[in-house]
């Protein structure tokens, strides 16, 4: 009785031994990255609001987009120092189109993304651009110079939130529209 005893214990102490090594086989790796990461978020540079404001200003789409819409709205916002975004928007206050240039700067992997987009009244969108693309559609699309198109209801003039076709600055069939509607939905390439 005693032997089998002293075989229940060993098998007892041997399976825990194997359910505590599995679980740090499994626990340690996580511990590590964690680790790091910490460490990396230590050691990483703040990213100051001026600091953020000279990344941004040294681009060429936020300094074209300043030229072409002076009075244009910029709201910037720093996430723990670690991630900034701006958000400069235009806006006509007579159709109420605006135009909208988003850029995005991670400190940690010191990448910048951008993307621009048209909203029309009436909650209509053109297709946006990012990134390479978005200089382009700042230079070709005349957001904000869209006419709405009035109708009548019954002879008498009613608010309209429909826009004329004929007058997009950059027709549907175009083979650039081709490629920011490619670049908006992540295709790269021809």
């Amino acid at each position: 009785m005693e032997k089998i005893l002293k075989i229940a214990i060993i098998i007892a102490i041997t399976i825990g031994l194997v359910f505590f090594s599995l679980f740090l086989i499994t626990i340690i790796p996580h511990i590590v990255s964690n680790t790091q990461r910490d460490w990396s978020d230590i050691l990483t540079p703040k990213l100051t609001n001026d600091d953020a404001m000279k990344i941004f200003n040294s681009e060429l789409v936020y300094s074209k987009f300043k030229e072409k819409y002076p009075d244009a709205s910029e709201v910037l916002k720093n996430h723990n120092n670690r991630n900034a975004r701006i958000e400069l928007t235009a806006m006509n206050f007579t159709t109420f189109h605006y135009i909208t240039l988003n850029m995005d700067y991670d400190v940690r992997n010191q990448i910048l993304d951008y993307s621009i987009r048209c909203n029309l009244a009436g909650g209509e969108r053109l297709p946006s651009a990012s990134d390479t693309l978005a200089i382009l559609y700042l230079e070709y699309t005349q957001c904000l110079e869209i006419p709405k198109k009035p109708f009548t209801n019954n002879g008498e003039d009613a608010v309209y939130q429909d826009y004329d076709n004929s007058a997009y600055p950059v027709p549907f069939s175009s083979e650039y529209q081709l490629a920011v509607e490619r670049e908006s939905a992540g295709l790269r390439g021809n």
